[in-house]
């Protein structure tokens, strides 16, 4: 069954914010998406109609900015904000127990609030998550410029640099955001990426890592191994969920079903 989009109103520090969101209770945990930067809730649609995940309660919704979620006019949000938006996404609509996935810098936004906020979190997933600055392609680019640079050079430049790479499917995510959010959330975004490893293994709850074949390189892959459990979606790149869909959906029913 495809989700069906909702709305959450609410104030948040004088602004007046909307988000979008998906949401389906179930009798089993909730799974709450976070996407990653400047994408969407649409990523994580094939969980809805998985039947691997058809007893869990699932939600996901889209950051301030990203498609059908308003970017405040006269606001400029960070991470730290992304955060409180989910604390209050999360206590609005009564969930708790959350095993919380992030994916790429979204799972920067997961480690910050399950170390923030641990009694409501039971397990964290990390999918292709920020854990270096090796991760920060497009906001190390951005971080240090203009506004006027990022519009008029380092966005289309690097929009079109996507074209036939194995995640073209980030171009469309990035012309659907608010410029504005890409802008402001990329300083908070380094930041955080330069800790992320050390913060991600000192996390107490139950973690998995999820990386992409492609991907297996990368150069801390073996210091996670070591400190948490790891899976590889074979025949993948940094959007597993739609790369492999059928090895992604098993790696999370499995991890999630096992749960105490």
């Amino acid at each position: 069954m495809q989700p069906v989009e909702q709305k959450l109103n609410f104030d948040y520090q004088g602004v007046s914010q909307t988000l979008s969101y998906f949401y389906r209770p179930g009798s089993g945990p909730v799974i709450l998406w976070l996407h990653a930067f400047c994408c969407s809730k649409e990523d994580f649609k094939p969980a809805f109609s998985n039947e691997l995940l058809s007893r869990y309660s699932l939600a996901a919704f889209d950051f301030p900015g990203s498609p059908n979620s308003p970017y405040p006019k006269d606001r400029s949000y960070s991470l730290d904000d992304l955060v409180e938006i989910t604390k209050e996404f999360v206590e609005r609509l009564k969930l708790n127990n959350l095993i919380i996935i992030g994916h790429s810098a979204g799972s920067l936004v997961a480690a910050l609030f399950a170390e923030q906020y641990p009694d409501l979190v039971k397990a964290i997933i990390s999918v292709e998550g920020n854990m270096d600055l090796i991760d920060c392609w497009l906001t190390q680019k951005i971080a240090g410029h203009s506004y006027g640079l990022f519009i008029e050079q380092i966005l289309p430049e690097y929009i079109d640099s996507l074209k036939g790479s194995p995640i073209e499917v980030y171009a469309e995510h990035l012309k659907n955001a608010d410029p504005k959010s890409s802008f402001d959330y990329a300083e908070s975004v380094v930041r955080y990426s330069k800790q992320a490893l050390q913060q991600f293994l000192n996390l107490t709850k139950p973690k998995l890592f999820i990386y992409s074949s492609e991907n297996s390189t990368l150069p801390y892959l073996p210091t996670l191994k070591a400190g948490c459990k790891v899976a590889e979606i074979p025949n993948s790149n940094h959007w597993p969920i739609y790369d492999n869909p059928t090895a992604f959906f098993q790696v999370l029913s499995d991890f999630v079903k096992n749960l105490s």
